[in-house]
């Protein structure tokens, strides 16, 4: 008996020699036809002709053994090997049924995976299981196999083999061995040609694709996110020690001071080296009497700072520009004497004030802009860190689990097609869980800069929880199951 993998024979002609006229000419695939001599037999020779034109030979009961098919298929070499093994599968599901041959295939495919791995001896299957799956196997390719008294011996066997293979199942081995054609990422552009691959393999680079996407997008939000919160962070610091500064006229009347003593000193008659060196200079009118307070130059520094601020808060702001606040113009169109110049820093005059009291309480167009620039960039960030970022983290923590899942499986051979649902919704719920998971803690900064003990949830920061919380769906479920049972047994 021959493997189901070996080549086929080529036939020899009816008119050979007399002496290998009554030999048993092997046909691979469990297969046997008996070569006569035509000189004797012509009727013989015809029927032979006809079964190899019209299919499947079908052979005089008298001609087989005991128990051999009366409708065995005749090896046929000039047909593909994939063509005999369907023919030969066709009688065996048509003589045993094909849960029967199904359940063959599959014991043998475990059979092959324990062996492989080495499993056998610690999974206790020993010799004459081996040899029964083989045996039986073979038999039934040949058409030789009883399954009223052999059938019970083989399950019994194929229940150890697939006890020890455990917890690779035949529905994991035939998923993970499964091949596909898949083009790579981007390979349209590269005008790659799709190459065959196991769906596993394609599974886990589809979701390292996905998840790449993901981080990408992470990284740009975050970046964003953390340049425009610096900034503005940075412009309310100033705003605070700037309007802590001096009134202007206190800076004029300072400078004023400063120049008028250094004048005065110029205009001194010339004394003595000695005279010089016993009078001490007067000191400069800039150094800071108060420390906190800013001096002129400090104050121009910063001053300029703000705008600096306040330009790239307004490139950053580009894309939300249209939720600016713009001032409503007058209805009237009255003479541009009687208006106050809302486009200048300087406050109203005293003629504009004459003319309207209210003046001196309208913002200038730079402070509008101003306001509005802040305003915008506050309300952004503020939704960024509680709504988008969190959904981010949670949806980069989910895929993470997913590549290393479907990694895991398919190196142990656990991969499956359905799971495959259970993964997609894996990744939505960890979006959900990202972003729902800030909801129910709320993070102490004090607390966990004092904390000097191992990592807690009170020491992650909201995106490393969000991202937890994705990695690991079930943290998230737990904490709503323990919600849940906190009023169910209350009540």
């Amino acid at each position: 008996m021959r493997a189901d993998n070996a080549d086929p024979v080529m036939e020899r002609e009816a008119g050979s020699e007399a002496a290998e006229a009554s030999a048993s000419l092997p046909k691979g695939n469990g297969a046997t036809e008996q070569v006569t001599s035509d000189a004797p037999k012509k009727e013989e020779s015809t029927r032979t002709g006809k079964q190899q034109t019209d299919g499947p030979a079908k052979r005089d009961p008298q001609e087989g053994g005991a128990g051999e098919a009366s409708f065995w298929p005749t090896i046929d070499c000039t047909k593909t090997h994939e063509q005999v093994e369907a023919a030969l599968y066709e009688c065996m599901k048509t003589k045993y049924g094909a849960a029967l041959v199904t359940d063959l295939d599959d014991a043998q495919l475990l059979l092959s995976y324990v062996t492989r791995n080495g499993l056998q001896d610690d999974r206790r299957v020993d010799d004459a299981i081996i040899q029964t799956v083989i045996t039986s196997r073979e038999r039934i390719r040949a058409g030789t196999f009883d399954s009223t008294t052999e059938e019970a011996n083989f399950r019994k066997c194929y229940g150890t083999v697939a006890k020890a293979a455990q917890p690779v199942t035949v529905a994991s081995l035939r998923d993970s061995l499964m091949i596909r054609a898949y083009r790579p990422w981007l390979g349209w552009v590269f005008h790659r040609l799709p190459e065959p691959r196991p769906i596993a393999e394609i599974a886990c680079l589809q979701y390292r694709n996905l998840a790449l996407v993901v981080l990408f997008v992470l990284l740009a939000v975050q970046i964003y996110w953390t340049a425009t919160s610096s900034v503005l962070s940075k412009t309310d610091a100033l705003i605070a020690e700037i309007n802590k500064a001096p009134s202007k006229e206190y800076y004029i009347a300072l400078e004023a001071a400063r120049i008028g003593e250094l004048k005065a000193g110029n205009q001194q008659p010339a004394t003595t080296p000695s005279a010089q060196v016993a009078s001490a200079p007067p000191a400069p009118v800039s150094v800071k009497v108060n420390k906190n307070q800013l001096t002129l130059d400090e104050l121009v520094s910063k001053i300029g700072e703000l705008n600096a601020n306040y330009s790239i808060l307004d490139k950053f702001m580009k894309p939300f520009s249209w939720f600016y606040f713009t001032p409503d113009k007058p209805a009237s169109n009255p003479s541009p004497s009687s208006v106050p110049d809302t486009n200048s820093k300087e406050p109203a005059t005293k003629e504009t004030l004459a003319k309207d009291p209210n003046a001196i309480f309208e913002p200038s167009e730079f402070q509008n802009k101003s306001a509005s620039i802040r305003v915008v960039a506050t309300q952004v960030i503020d939704v960024m860190q509680k709504w988008l970022l969190p959904l981010l983290y949670g949806a980069l923590g989910a895929m993470v689990f997913v590549v290393r899942t479907l990694s895991m499986q398919a190196r142990d051979r656990l991969f499956r097609k359905e799971g495959l649902v259970s993964l997609v919704l894996r990744v939505f719920l960890g979006m959900i869980s990202g972003l729902a998971i800030g909801w129910f803690w709320t993070h102490d900064s004090s607390e966990a800069a004092t904390n000097g003990g191992p990592m807690s949830l009170s020491t992650l920061s909201p995106f490393a929880l969000a991202f937890v919380a994705g990695y690991g769906v079930e943290l998230f479920f737990a904490l709503l199951d323990k919600i849940v049972s906190t009023f169910t047994n209350k009540t």
